[in-house]
């Protein structure tokens, strides 16, 4: 989904890294964004193909749009806190302990 807050790094990053690798393997890259804030609203196929070129990253409605509407923008400057600590506090012992695959840990400083 396209998220509307991607860096520009990222999207260069992705189109010359990203994109070759799946083009390679012959997978396809299916690249959606919402038409609205709501589910009505429907969602509007960008791109799909099995030899992506481009990254969208932005579509008619975003995840940052969303954000903005509702007041809940992430952090921006100094250190970036992952949204499951509460109130910016560390996270407990327990919880920095978990033994999750690493696309779902945050990084506490």
């Amino acid at each position: 989904m396209a998220t509307g807050s991607e860096w520009p790094e990222t999207r260069l990053l992705v189109e010359e890294f990203m994109l070759p690798l799946l083009r390679e393997h012959n997978m396809r890259f299916v690249q959606l964004a919402r038409n609205g804030h709501l589910d009505a609203d429907g969602i509007r196929f960008l791109d799909g193909s099995r030899h992506p070129e481009r990254l969208f990253a932005r579509g008619a409605w975003t995840l940052w749009d969303k954000m903005e509407a509702v007041g809940t923008v992430p952090q921006q400057a100094g250190t970036r806190k992952c949204s499951g600590a509460a109130g910016g506090s560390a996270p407990s012992r327990s919880v920095r302990n978990l033994r999750l695959p690493r696309r779902h840990r945050c990084r506490w400083r």
